[in-house]
């Protein structure tokens, strides 16, 4: 009943931390692109509690990538969809690329949310090939690509937040 509840709890949440957020007023720029996000991740956040019901009512073959393909395939559609709306999104303590120097200054955060777009549709497309090559890698260099990808494209927007701060990116 928890997982089931968890995607209508997710919708408040958004729906409250969009009206706690200092920079609340923002929202209203670029709002269609929140609504999206939260529409988008609530049907995927549905549809996960969904798979793993299947998953555990044995309606889903044992030896099948399906769940692989269905979990990290949406997660990079998720993150391409994003990763193409992210530079209409406006400052605000919610939503985006939220470093400490995009939040100070609205040119860097103009140029985060750009070139966060770029990385996380790069994010997207690795966690696509993922999901279909995933099987012939192995579960261990999976994980490792995966992480790589992630962490290392969250490490890069973090950098070049931090590059366009002090100057070295123009």
């Amino acid at each position: 009943m928890i997982l089931a509840a968890l995607p209508f709890a997710m919708l408040i949440l958004f729906e409250v931390i969009r009206k706690i957020d200092p920079k609340h007023q923002n929202f209203e720029k670029f709002g269609k692109v929140w609504n999206l996000c939260v529409v988008l991740f609530t049907v995927m956040m549905a549809a996960f509690s969904w798979l793993s019901e299947l998953a555990v009512f044995g309606k889903l073959p044992d030896s099948s990538n399906l769940v692989n393909i269905l979990v990290c395939g949406g997660i990079g559609v998720l993150f391409i969809i994003e990763g193409n709306f992210m530079p209409q999104i406006k400052q605000n303590y919610t939503f985006g690329c939220r470093t400490p120097w995009a939040l100070n200054d609205e040119h860097n955060w103009q140029r985060t949310q750009r070139m966060g777009g770029y990385t996380f549709v790069v994010m997207g497309i690795v966690l696509l090939v993922l999901a279909f090559l995933g099987g012939l890698l192995g579960d261990i260099a999976t994980l490792i690509v995966l992480l790589v990808a992630v962490l290392g494209g969250s490490a890069w927007i973090y950098l070049y937040s931090y590059l366009v701060y002090v100057g070295k990116m123009k």
